[in-house]
């Protein structure tokens, strides 16, 4: 610490199952400009979910890295001011709060050969199980943009879309992903599925971190 500004380095620490290693840095001088370079490596990411931003949304065990900066007076400018990129590879977990697989079932039952949406409010028991999630956001001006996103799961596969980004300033959602149905020959889910095999369905993600809804369109 000198001259008003806080320098961090060889961060380490074991958490969530896992371990964290990096620097920090914080500057008064700078209007509080911060910067971070962080790794955590086999950590369950559900219970820092939880305990970071009060969200149950994911699950899984992986790696995170961060490469972020901000500067700013109050918590608002350093959200809107939130610069960087973040990678997350995780594995065997789900996303909370949709099951796909039964909406596109639900999506078969109904079909008419007509373009409809169908809208799908989060739900806590729903869930999308995967066996591999592997994303990379760019973040400028509070604006992550998703660079890159390969969900594995039993029966799909999901990319993204456009658009993709999430806005940390006002905690929204603004995400089309893009969902492919898979190895329908296995399991009863698959057979449910099998017309659906190699078709795109995209799926609107919008609204609030902690009530996103769900469009198929």
């Amino acid at each position: 610490l000198a001259k008003g500004k806080l320098e961090l380095g060889g961060l380490s620490a074991a958490l969530y199952g896992g371990k964290l290693g990096g620097s920090f840095s914080v500057d008064a001088a700078e209007n509080n400009a911060m910067v971070g370079k962080l790794n955590l490596t086999g950590i369950a990411i559900e219970p820092l979910l939880a305990d970071a931003a009060k969200q149950h949304t994911l699950s899984g065990t992986g790696n995170l890295a961060l490469d972020l900066k901000t500067v700013g007076a109050n918590t608002y400018a350093l959200k809107n001011n939130l610069a960087g990129t973040a990678q997350v590879r995780l594995r065997d977990g789900a996303i909370k709060g949709i099951n796909i697989a039964q909406i596109l079932r639900d999506l078969k039952a109904t079909f008419s050969g007509e373009a409809n949406d169908a809208v799908v409010a989060s739900s806590p028991e729903r869930q999308t199980d995967f066996s591999s999630m592997e994303g990379d956001l760019q973040i400028a001006k509070g604006i992550g943009t998703i660079k890159r996103l390969d969900i594995a799961a039993p029966l799909l596969r999901i990319s993204q879309g456009d658009p993709a980004t999430i806005d940390f300033t006002n905690s929204t959602f603004n995400v089309l992903a893009r969902v492919r149905v898979v190895n329908t020959s296995t399991g009863q889910d698959g057979k449910d599925l099998a017309d659906l095999q190699n078709v795109t369905v995209p799926v609107l993600v919008t609204g609030a971190f902690d009530a996103p809804v769900y469009t198929l369109q």
